[in-house]
Order: structure tokens, then sequence, then C-alpha cells
């Protein structure tokens, strides 16, 4: 299966599912991942996914809180107490007690809370595009392990090429045919061969500690992945993945971005309207010794604040959000042609070297392998067609993994999976 058509990521529900290895709920997996695989241990396990999912149960309990009804009060007032004559000590004190309820009205709660759910949408939108984020990446680390993989089998069969040159170089010298000093470049190339083996083996480890980072650990165990680099299809038109941008989540949530703002402006403009506190009570006299009822109602005077600069700065918020949708959604176009451009370059130059480029220098060093053993050739000659074909073999896995992260950012902006064409042109 080819590496993009595993990327089968929704944008609202992951239903990535291993294939090949079970994976554990707990330690390293030590099978053949999948790409699946590695979305599932990414979605289960990654620390930075994990605090979004927090920051969303946050907002939905501050939801939730939004919606309580303001706590009654409870009062107590004493007075008529500690003067001179009469009203000496507590004699003639009159002690109040008494229960206060805010009453808010133009629909503050409800508004309120409408408000608190959206922006708790806005954070479920958050976690969807961190989540696409990672995966997208996640596949492009996906890629460099099997990249890295070939490019560490291209070094050794240069570095066995390198002592293959050698030997036949020795006979030759051996023979009297060619000068001494041409086994010294042999020795040369097979120490330069041997350096690019190691640097590559090196790469190789990097990039699966990269990988498994995706899931929380720095000591990857897994046996290999599954995944052929080489696979590439040609694509459809720009216009077919520029009508699928709508699915982003950076675009979508904007959506709710503007509701929300909309919502805050309602809520701001029913602060405007004073809220009642209704008091009851009882009020005990000590003097006659008796107890009476007492009532009250308190609302305050809207002359100088009515809450005027709130409501203006929730209009200007909901404008700016209105320019920011704008320019979200030229940048995500903006993105998009670059991603595609960058992608239709790469299958394009893939599929010259790969049908021609290679073929060719193959066929060139081949020829100069065979004519040097007969001495028709010089080594510098063999050495410049050998350089010529790993060199073309090596910008061929360059441009294979160019390609697959350049489809990875684009299924990234459009949000979801990419229709490949079935024939191949």
């Amino acid at each position: 299966m080819y590496i993009y058509l595993l990327i089968l990521v929704p944008l609202f529900v992951c239903q990535v599912q291993a294939q090949d290895v079970a994976l554990p709920t707990d330690g390293e997996p030590n099978g053949i991942l999948s790409l699946g695989d590695v979305l599932a241990l990414t979605l289960a396990r990654n620390p930075e996914l994990s605090a979004y999912s927090y920051e969303t149960r946050a907002r939905e309990a501050q939801a939730l809180q939004s919606s309580l009804l303001p706590n009654p009060e409870l009062g107590v007032r004493t007075e008529e107490f500690g003067g001179p004559g009469e009203m000496r000590g507590f004699d003639a004190a009159e002690t109040t007690f008494e229960v206060s309820q805010l009453i808010e009205l133009a629909g503050k709660r409800a508004k309120r809370t409408h408000t608190a759910r959206l922006d708790k949408e806005l954070a479920d939108w958050d976690y969807k595009a961190k989540r696409l984020d990672l995966f997208t990446e996640a596949a492009k680390a996906f890629t460099e392990v099997l990249a890295a993989k070939e490019r560490a089998a291209l070094a050794e069969q240069l570095n066995k090429l390198a002592a293959e040159v050698k030997y036949a170089v020795g006979q030759r010298v051996s023979a009297g045919k060619v000068s001494p000093l041409e086994e010294t470049k042999a020795d040369v190339s097979v120490a330069a061969s041997q350096i690019e083996l190691d640097k590559s083996k090196r790469s190789f480890d990097i990039a699966r500690t990269k990988l498994s980072a995706f899931w929380g650990n720095s000591k990857p165990l897994f046996a290999g992945l599954k995944g052929d680099i080489f696979e590439t299809k040609p694509h459809g038109t720009f216009e077919e993945f520029s009508a699928q941008a709508a699915n982003n989540p950076d675009i979508a949530r904007w959506k709710s971005e503007l509701s929300h703002r909309r919502a805050v402006v309602a809520l701001e403009k029913s602060k405007s309207v004073p809220d009642v506190t209704l008091s009851a009570g009882t009020k005990y006299l000590a003097g006659p010794d008796d107890t009476a009822f007492v009532v009250g109602v308190s609302i305050p005077l809207p002359i100088f604040n009515r809450n005027q600069g709130n409501i203006s700065a929730a209009h200007a918020q909901l404008n700016k959000t209105r320019e920011l949708t704008r320019q979200a959604e030229v940048a995500i176009q903006t993105q998009l042609v670059d991603a595609y451009k960058s992608m239709l370059s790469a299958y394009e130059q893939t599929v010259n070297l790969k049908e021609k480029i290679i073929p060719a220098s193959q066929q060139v060093f081949d020829a100069t392998q065979e004519g040097y053993s007969y001495g028709k050739f010089g080594y510098l000659d063999l050495l410049d067609a050998q350089r010529t074909l790993f060199e073309a073999k090596q910008q061929y896995l360059d441009l294979l993994v160019l390609y697959h992260q350049t489809h990875a950012d684009v299924e990234r902006l459009v949000g979801g999976n990419i229709e490949f064409e079935t024939n191949q042109k």
C-alpha cells in the first residue's frame, strides 16, 4: 500500500487501527509498524495531544460553571446599640437576619452559558487542528525512517562496490597495467564510502528516535516499518484540492470564532441592563422583645456605567475576527498552492529519475566498469561514472521524501484524504 494511502485520518474522528502488530497498552511496541499503527500510538500517547485534551475538559468545566445560578447571600445586621441613655448596651438593639438573591435580567445567564459553550467548541477545533498537525508530522517522520533505511542500504551498496573496484584496481596494478597511485585512490574511495555508511546508520537511528518521540518514547524498539517509499502516483488538479480546503479545521474553526464573538457582543449588551437584588428576612426588636418581617429590592442606576466600553470592545473584536477569517482562508490557499506545486514537481522529477536518468547512469556505469577491466577506461572515468550513478540514486531518494512529505502537507491543508487517479500516466 502506498505511503500516502496509509494516511487515512478523518477530520473529526480518528479511526486508525493497528494492522500488523498488537499495540500494547503500555511499554514500547516491538513489532512491524504501519503508518496506521504510528498514528494510533500518537493519538493514544502523545503528551502534547494529551495536554490539548485537558484544555478541552477545562473549557467544558467552565461552560458548566457559567450555567450556574448566583448563590444567595445571608446577611446579619445589628442596629440601635452602644449609645447613651436608652441606647446604652444592647437593651434597645435591633437585629435583622435577611437572605438576598441576585436576579439576572436580559437573559445574562443563558447568553453567558452560550458563550462558554462556543468557547469550548473553539477548544475542540484547536484539538482537531493539533491532532492533524501531529499526524502530518508523524507521517513525515515515518517517511524519513523509510528513506533513512534506503539511504543506509545505498551507502552499503556503494561501500561494497568501492571494495570491488579496489580489488579490480589491485589486479591491474599487480599486472603492471596501471600505476600504484590508482590503488591508493581506490583505498581512499573505500574509506570515504565507509564513513558515509557509518553516517547513514547514525541517521537511521536518529530518524527512528524522532518517530518514536511522537508516542512519548526516546528509545524505540520497533523492528521495522511497513511502507514502500518508492510508490508514487499522479494527482488531480489544484482546483479539486482547493475545493476541499473548507474541511481544514484552521478554516472551519473561524465559523465558531465568529459565532463566539457575536455571542460576546450579545452578552455585553445584556450587561447594560441592571440586575435586581431581592432580599427578605426577619428583624428582632430587643426593646419591646418583638419581631417583624423585612423585604427589600435594590437596582443599580445605569447613569454613568452602561457597559458601553465593553460593548464597543466586543464589536471591535467581532470585526477583527472577520478580517482574520479572510486572512486564514487566503493563507491556507497560499500554502496549498506552494505544497501542491512542490508535490507535483517532486513527482515529475522522481518519474524522470526513475525512468530515464538512473537507468542511463546505470548503463554508463556498467559499461565503464566492464571497459575498465579491459583497459578501455581510466580509473577516473570509472570513479566519475560511479559517482554519477549514486548521486542520481541519492537525489531520487531525496525527491521521494519531498514528494511524500509535501503530499502529507496537502492532506493537512485540505483537512482530509486525497483521491488519487487510478490510471498511471
